[in-house]
């Protein structure tokens, strides 16, 4: 959320506008002021789920999830990453919440002793989101909740970046639930650690997110 001030008239009007849209005014003697932001709160929760900031003190969970066989295979493209890894791994997400309020979310259920995976952003060339559930809880929509909430946060922001999503050709799961948040397909690229096809989504600023 940005917020501006207009003054038109010589009568001041407080503007709240979404970060993806500009408002112009175009009538005559009226000027636009940009104030200080809303800043993003990095705690929030969806129906389901608390969203929690990844830390230090999550890395041994955040490594059980990661060593799990189907994330080792489309997350970590075959590699059993190390304890050291992962510490560097929340290091790089920590300096990103500090830099930008975006980052990694533990995902905590409301209602049930569990943590069902993680999801959010991280930054390499550029921007982008990735949304891990535990196979079980996978086919209950919880993914796509939780990617379409970390989505809505990020649009919260004072200038969200566009984001990528790059997901192996095989992982057909992840591919619906990138169509399904809005995300479009931009080009094919060739994963440089398996040598596999990876599809480039973008996601789609137009679409509309509940955040």
């Amino acid at each position: 959320m940005v917020v501006r001030i207009a003054r038109c008239s010589n009568k001041w009007k407080s503007v709240f506008i979404r970060a993806d849209l500009w408002l112009f005014f175009f009538a005559s003697g009226c000027e636009v002021y940009r104030v200080s932001p809303i800043p993003l709160q990095p705690n929030f929760h969806s129906d389901r789920i608390e969203y929690i900031p990844i830390s230090d003190q999550d890395c041994d969970e955040l490594l059980a999830l990661l060593h799990h066989p189907i994330f080792n295979k489309y997350l970590c493209d075959n590699r059993d990453l190390e304890r050291a890894f992962v510490e560097a791994m929340i290091r790089d997400r920590n300096a990103l919440f500090a830099g930008k309020g975006i980052g990694l979310w533990l995902l905590k259920h409301r209602y049930e002793q569990s943590v069902p995976g993680f999801c959010g952003f991280y930054k390499n060339e550029v921007l982008e989101i990735v949304y891990v559930s535990h196979p079980d809880f996978q086919g209950k929509g919880l993914a796509t909740e939780c990617a379409l909430r970390v989505i809505g946060y990020l649009q919260q922001g004072n200038q969200p970046e566009p984001f990528f999503a790059k997901i192996d050709l095989p992982n057909i799961a992840s591919h619906k639930i990138a169509r399904k948040i809005g995300m479009q397909e931009v080009c094919m690229e060739i994963n440089s650690v398996t040598g596999g096809k990876m599809l480039v989504y973008q996601f789609n600023a137009k679409r509309s997110v509940d955040g």
